[in-house]
């Protein structure tokens, strides 16, 4: 999870100030700031990213691979299952087409001695804003008049 400074009041995402409002220490935008004293400068906001996350992906013909080099091997499905300490209903599966995971991939082209073409592909999240309640959602602010 990414932590993107925000108004603990509001929710604006911009320069934050630690203040004091009604006796309580919190991260402010300067016109929430405005309700308490101010007691540091702003703080700097991080600005939101695009993270890149690599993506496997497994051979389109995967359940084919493995039926074969299972077969070219002489293996039943329970040899297989045992031998990779898995259940012969995940072998099935598998070789009904069903993508296996990625640790069960990993067995099957260990023991199968195959390649299932784990191919990477780069794929852009953008991170935004959620939804979230702040405290300005949930409380009715005071403003104190100053004698």
């Amino acid at each position: 999870m990414v932590c993107i400074p925000e108004c603990e009041t509001c929710g604006a995402d911009s320069a934050l100030v630690r203040a004091v409002i009604e006796d309580t220490y919190l991260n402010v935008c300067k016109r929430c700031a405005k309700l308490g004293n101010v007691l540091e400068e702003p703080v700097q906001v991080v600005p939101k990213k695009n993270f890149e996350i690599r993506v496997p992906e497994i051979a389109p013909d995967f359940k084919d691979m493995i039926r074969s080099a299972r077969s070219s091997k002489q293996m039943t499905r329970k040899e297989l299952a045992e031998r990779i300490g898995e259940k012969e209903s995940v072998i099935a599966r598998v070789e009904k087409g069903i993508r296996p995971p990625k640790h069960v991939a990993s067995k099957l082209e260990k023991t199968l001695g195959i390649d299932l073409a784990y191919e990477e592909h780069d794929q852009k999240v953008f991170v935004q804003k959620t939804e979230e309640i702040t405290l300005g959602d949930v409380l009715e602010i005071r403003v104190r008049k100053k004698a």
